[in-house]
């Protein structure tokens, strides 16, 4: 087994990943077409678009990717009339694709599911799910599909969608900081890991710290003052609370003492700092940045000391 996307998208496989509107699915599935293409040479995508509103395709530059990757890189849009019949014939001749060019690899990444897939009754027609993904799949080809959540947050159509897939995750946007997470929600047999990602303007920045974005803005904040802090030195907890309340951390955020000593704790089992709690200073805990148990030299200047 190969990743195309490093913890996050194995070849030969069906992921799903789910979450709200607006939650930032078509700007990843973009972002994972580029890296997918600029990384493997033999990488064909085709990307089925049954969602994206016609004004917003300039704004995820399909027409500069196609450009630049020529055939490598084909964009289905919407159509106006049988949507999923034109689809399945699509999917039918990449399937056909894949068997002529055994050399290539085949990404088709669907956007979305609902809209694609036969239907039966106004459902998915559960019969037909998969039909042809999964015969490119058997013959190394890959699918990652996008399915909406509905506005209760409730996995929409069958539930079949997620249980007949490899993978799925759960996308999700942090609005405090400006970023998307994925969570792995089916894991089958494949290591899949969570990611985190910093967004500005639907476009996808850069990687970030899973659990630093996984957090609300006061938290992020509080983590960034700590960590400059102990840049300096160690600092024992007395030292820190005092500092924070010089800055005025606590009324800022409408932050307690409690929730700061949490904080405090939890991140040190993170492995953002570490703490220590010494006998001969009263059993009060210090933290500091150090891997190692080095003298460690007292942080007097935040304190004006």
């Amino acid at each position: 087994m190969q990743w195309l996307i490093q913890g996050v998208i194995p070849s030969a496989t069906i992921g799903v990943i789910y979450g709200l509107p607006g939650s930032g699915k078509s700007s990843l599935l973009i972002n994972y077409s580029e890296q997918i293409l600029e990384n493997f040479n033999s990488a064909y995508i085709i990307y089925i678009d049954a969602d994206m509103p016609l004004e917003k395709i300039n704004d995820f530059r399909i027409s500069e990717i196609m450009k630049k990757y020529g055939t490598r890189f084909k964009y289905a849009g919407k159509a106006e009339n049988n949507l999923s019949n034109i689809a399945q014939c699509l999917l039918k001749e990449i399937v056909q694709s894949q068997l002529d060019y055994p050399s290539r690899r085949y990404i088709i990444i669907q956007d979305s599911l609902s809209l694609i897939t036969p239907k039966k009754n106004g459902f998915i027609d559960v019969e037909k799910l998969y039909k042809f993904e999964k015969q490119l799949r058997d013959n190394g080809g890959t699918v990652i599909i996008a399915h909406h959540l509905n506005k209760s947050s409730i996995f929409a159509d069958t539930q079949k969608i997620e249980d007949y897939a490899d993978y799925t995750y759960l996308i999700e946007r942090n609005d405090f900081n400006s970023s998307i997470l994925l969570k792995p929600k089916k894991a089958s047999r494949y290591a899949i890991e969570a990611k985190a990602y910093r967004t500005n303007d639907r476009k996808i920045i850069e990687e970030i710290d899973f659990k630093m974005a996984n957090i609300c803005n006061s938290e992020v904040t509080f983590v960034n003052i700590i960590l400059d802090l102990l840049l300096d030195g160690e600092m024992n907890q007395s030292e820190i609370m005092k500092y924070l309340k010089q800055i005025s951390f606590f009324s800022k955020y409408s932050i307690g003492e409690k929730k700061v000593l949490f904080w405090l704790d939890k991140w040190s089992r993170d492995g953002k700092w570490f703490c220590e709690q010494r006998a001969n200073e009263k059993n009060a805990k210090f933290y500091y940045r150090e891997t190692e148990k080095l003298a460690k030299v007292p942080n007097n200047d935040k304190l004006g000391v």
